[in-house]
């Protein structure tokens, strides 16, 4: 890991440790209150980077689609996670484990730890291009659903990630409901900070 990765990834672990309590309860509907800039926690050569930047636009183009004002802000890799409120860090972790959100208390922003690709489900095609945009939807204050069709499906419900396959890359869709939740928590009028 490079020393600005290094930085990144020690500062979101502090802004996760702090917030933990918060964050454990989730704060799904709650909307973050400022637009977040994307801090990316990888090398430059990590094939999630990109993933990273195509399911902030993903969003961005989800969320101008249901007429919402709001958008994800800039994304970068490398640079500081200042710990202010409106960052949305992910980690690009070499390690194994469920891919996870911990949004920070009253939607000040999110922690976002995503695992590596060296293993099955992610190392599956389109498998890491929909687990990202996933917990990017959990980071803005969507939760699970239980439809193995929809992109936020996830536990209790026997949705995993296994499912994203595909030998075309795309993202699974969301429900009516869930654009609806996404047009009440950002509206149209909605700009952010």
């Amino acid at each position: 890991m490079t020393r600005i990765a290094g930085v990144l990834a020690a500062a979101a672990l502090s802004l996760l440790l702090a917030n933990q309590a918060q964050a454990q309860r989730g704060g799904f509907g709650v909307p973050l209150t400022k637009v977040p800039r994307v801090l990316i926690a990888g090398q430059s050569g990590d094939a999630r980077v990109p993933l990273v930047h195509a399911a902030v636009a993903h969003w961005n183009g989800i969320l101008a689609g249901i007429g919402s004002g709001f958008r994800l802000g800039p994304v970068s890799l490398g640079g500081s996670a200042s710990g202010q409120p409106g960052e949305i860090v992910v980690v690009l972790s070499d390690g194994e484990f469920v891919s996870h959100v911990n949004r920070l208390p009253g939607g000040q922003g999110a922690v976002v730890m995503i695992r590596n690709t060296n293993s099955l489900p992610t190392s599956l095609p389109n498998v890491m291009r929909n687990v990202i945009a996933h917990e990017l939807g959990h980071a803005i204050g969507l939760p699970h659903n239980s439809n193995p069709a929809l992109l936020m499906c996830g536990r209790p419900a026997p949705c995993r990630p296994a499912l994203f396959t595909s030998q075309t890359p795309h993202y699974f869709p969301l429900s009516g409901a869930e654009r609806s939740r996404l047009l009440a928590m950002y509206p149209a009028g909605r700009k952010g900070q």
